[in-house]
């Protein structure tokens, strides 16, 4: 709600620190849509973490809050005083990715959608819109 319809937002850089109470709730409301709290900052508790240090952390805190490990360790690298961003950058790297994100959303699409209650018209439009093969929709 804090754009109108007919409005068009221009987001600045992530580095620059707002004044604008608009954007200050943007922001707190997607930490808050992500980790599950406004304030989210990942820091060390200790020592500064090597990226598979970061990666593993992530992957245990990710499990621990259901958050994207992927999201913990670029939040790190933000929340860092100095430059982290090559370490967060090096960590991400450490995550065993799943696959394609876009191949599993069609998988995922294609199993789960069932294909009988559409018309074929619109099974047809689906598949075409999802990059599906026509042998998914039958």
């Amino acid at each position: 709600g804090h754009i109108d319809d007919d409005g068009t937002l221009v987001d600045g850089s992530i580095d620059e620190v707002t004044t604008d109470p608009l954007e200050t709730a943007a922001n707190d409301f997607a930490i808050e849509l992500i980790t599950g709290k406004t304030d989210t900052r990942i820091l060390p508790r200790a020592r500064w973490l090597k990226a598979p240090a970061l990666a593993a952390a992530a992957k245990r805190l990710g499990t621990e809050i259901c958050a994207d490990p992927g999201h913990l360790i670029l939040n790190y690298g933000h929340s860092m005083p100095g430059n982290f961003w090559g370490v967060a950058m090096a960590a991400l790297k450490e995550l065993q990715s799943e696959g394609d994100a876009t191949t599993l959303i069609r998988e995922r699409l294609a199993g789960r959608l069932d294909w009988s209650r559409l018309p074929n018209d619109a099974a047809e439009f689906v598949a075409r819109m999802t990059g599906l093969e026509s042998d998914a929709v039958s």
